[in-house]
């Protein structure tokens, strides 16, 4: 009925000498009643730097990569005849690159972006401003209308612009343009991006400051990775560690793998996606694609001797681990952000050198049975979905009798952070699978180390 005033505020928080600064507000809505509390959220007080972009010169950058006078690249034997030699190029050539993109970067703070206004607009706000300055001078009547009017002129000149750019936006949009994807994320509420608030931890207080969360979002992923020890046969466990100590303790016998070759690598990394985010040696997938023919031809004499010796290094089993809040589950818990691990970029070529190893293997033997379809090449969802169709209309439409289709859906709660590596060694090796291959991906799967991040702060390794 008074459309001037303003609805009652019935809910106060009053803080005074408190060190914490609000994380989030909520209205909880267990009560059957009018007056609903209210949940608050405190934390430490930011201490970080203001947030910043690092932005990368690649014209200077690959100048700079193709530069041979480099103290990093001097350093490298001029042949590489042993697993040692391998292990010391490898940690220069990387040291080569993280340097060529360090010094072709500079840091820009993250700040509005701020865009020139029309000469009306400008026109409206001067106007605004100097009857701003004449009503506090001389507050009458007369001023304060003069300033309501310039006020709402400008609000409306304002809000003209906006619908007109947002007009324009729409207009341009396409379904595949590459902004089309970002609006979509950036309408839905819960894809908003937030701090994350103080975690709970068993027998202990909430974990408030950065390090103490990513501490604590560390050690529930190091228990959720864990093999299950639910229903373990100790017969079985017995023997297959047995088999593979007296298996890994013999030098692998048969064909070396395959080498690889200029075109192999090139093509990997001519596949890889620029945009993706970097590892723990900051080098992201758009430096790979600038590195000159010559770092190539070292990149593939390192990987052809670290497969000779069934070889992966320490320092590329490494990962740094960023967490994304699972839709719908309490965001103050550990266990509701689904991991994602950041790996070294080179370590993501040499994998796919050993993974199309391991494929050609697999498709020559046939291993995998023809209605597998899940982490396959032209194998999508859509096409099993089809299959399946197609076998239950085939039951309908029979022409004898009537064949009924039963389906049954399960799903094995991690199945992939659970894997027993020893019993994924032992069916390879009764899979006939080369010796030399066994040996890597076992030198793969082992010593295996991540850090878990959060806004800069890094766990210890796990």
């Amino acid at each position: 009925d008074r459309p001037n005033d303003r609805p009652d505020i019935l809910d106060i928080a009053l803080l005074k000498n408190i060190a914490l600064e609000v994380y989030s507000l909520e209205v909880l809505s267990e009560l059957c009643s009018d007056h609903r509390p209210v949940q608050l959220q405190l934390g430490p007080l930011p201490t970080e730097a203001p947030p910043s972009r690092t932005i990368i010169d690649y014209k200077t950058l690959a100048e700079h990569l193709k530069s041979k006078e480099s103290e990093h690249l001097s350093r490298i034997p001029d042949t590489i005849d042993s697993l040692e030699d391998a292990r010391v190029a490898s940690q220069h050539l990387v040291n080569h690159i993280g340097h060529s993109v360090s010094i072709s970067s500079r840091v820009m703070p993250i700040g509005p972006v701020r865009r020139p206004l029309p000469d009306e607009a400008r026109q409206l706000i001067t106007n605004k401003n100097r009857l701003q300055r004449a009503h506090d001078k001389c507050p009458n009547r007369r001023n304060r209308r003069l300033l309501w009017k310039a006020q709402r002129e400008l609000l409306d000149n304002l809000k003209l612009l906006r619908d007109d750019k947002w007009d324009r936006f729409l207009g341009e949009l396409r379904p595949s343009h590459v902004e089309y994807y970002k609006l979509a994320r950036s309408l839905s509420q819960s894809n908003r991006v937030a701090a994350t608030p103080p975690l709970l931890r068993p027998d202990q207080p909430p974990a408030f400051d950065d390090i103490d969360k990513a501490e604590c979002l560390a050690d529930s992923l190091e228990a959720q990775c864990s093999p299950s020890t639910i229903s373990i046969d100790r017969t079985q466990v017995l023997k297959v560690e047995s088999e593979l100590e007296t298996l890994f303790s013999l030098p692998p016998d048969g064909d070396p793998l395959p080498p690889t070759t200029c075109e192999e690598v090139h093509t990997i990394i001519k596949g890889f996606h620029s945009k993706k985010a970097p590892g723990p040696d900051s080098i992201n997938n758009k430096t790979l694609k600038l590195l000159p023919g010559e770092i190539i031809n070292l990149l593939v004499v390192i990987f052809n001797t670290f497969l000779a010796h069934c070889y992966f290094p320490d320092s590329w089993k490494e990962a740094n681990v960023i967490g994304i809040p699972k839709p719908g589950k309490p965001r103050n818990l550990p266990t509701s952000y689904r991991p994602i691990s950041l790996l070294n970029s080179l370590a993501k070529v040499f994998e796919r050198v050993i993974l199309n190893r391991l494929k050609a293997v697999v498709e020559e033997r046939k291993l995998l049975n023809d209605q597998q379809f899940g982490f396959r090449a032209k194998h999508s969802c859509v096409h099993q979905a089809h299959r399946f169709t197609e076998h239950v209309l085939h039951g309908f439409h029979s022409l004898t009798s009537y064949i009924p289709t039963g389906a049954i859906f399960f799903d094995v709660a991690k199945a992939f952070d659970r894997v027993w590596h020893e019993g994924l060694l032992y069916k390879l090796h009764h899979l006939v699978v080369r010796s030399s291959q066994q040996h890597l991906l076992r030198n793969y799967l082992t010593n295996r180390t991540f850090r878990y991040r959060i806004d800069g702060t890094l766990s210890l390794y796990k």
